[in-house]
Formats: C-alpha cells, sequence, structure tokens
C-alpha cells in the first residue's frame, strides 16, 4: 500500500509520508527561505538528547539499530537507521537507558493498527 503526501510525495510506509509532510508545513510556516537548513528532518540531533518515541514516529520505527557498550567507561552508544533513510546516534550514561532508547526507536509502544471494536475474537469450537 503507497501512502501520498498532500504534495505528490509517495512512500510506502505512513511514518515518512507524515515526516515530509510535517517537513512542508514547517517550511510553509516560515516563509520557505533558507528553512531547510534549519529544520532539516535527516539532520543529527545535538548530544542524543531526542526521545526515541519522537524519533520513530516522525522516522519511522528503526529497522536497524546497533548497540556498543564500554563498560569501563561507562560510554554505551546506540545507532538506529530508519525507513527515510535518517540515522540517529545517540550516548548514554548505562546499559539499561541505552537499551530503553532503543526500544523506543524500534517502535515499542507505537499503535500500529486499531483493534476492532467489540468481541470480534476466533470463533470458538465446541
Amino acid at each position: 500500500m503507497a501512502y501520498m503526501a498532500k504534495d505528490g510525495f509517495k512512500s510506502t510506509n505512513r511514518a515518512p509520508m507524515m515526516a515530509h509532510e510535517r517537513s512542508m508545513a514547517r517550511k510553509s510556516e516560515a516563509g520557505g527561505a533558507g528553512v531547510m537548513e534549519r529544520t532539516d528532518p535527516l539532520a543529527q540531533p545535538g548530544g542524543g538528547s531526542e526521545d526515541g518515541a519522537e524519533i520513530a514516529e516522525e522516522h519511522g520505527p528503526a529497522h536497524e539499530i546497533h548497540m556498543t557498550h564500554d563498560h569501563e567507561a561507562g560510554a554505551h552508544h546506540v545507532q538506529s537507521m530508519h525507513p527515510d533513510g535518517h540515522e540517529h546516534h545517540s550516548d548514554h550514561a548505562s546499559v539499561e537507558e541505552a537499551h530503553e532508547h532503543a526500544k523506543k526507536l524500534a517502535g515499542a509502544g507505537m499503535e500500529e493498527h486499531e483493534e476492532p471494536d467489540g468481541d470480534e475474537s476466533a470463533p470458538e469450537f465446541e
């Protein structure tokens, strides 16, 4: 299934299409000139302070995640690749914090689809 943004941009995933629409809306609100330098959706965040869930929502759940742990130095690095081409890097103080961030980047907790209303479960056999 393909998703189409208001300006004709097509994507096979909904998240990149929505990110494109938000980017175009920000560009439009700012007058259009010189906005891409300030609001580039593929730009790397400074210091990895962005929330993983926000990144997954904007760029789609990560399809690839790599973690590097240097326990002696207390440095834990997370790298993720997203469907729209965005690559995210972040550093964390603990293993738990890095893994929690990675779960959010992968889309843990995001609703992929709506559940049907009522009890439409599979038929029971006697």
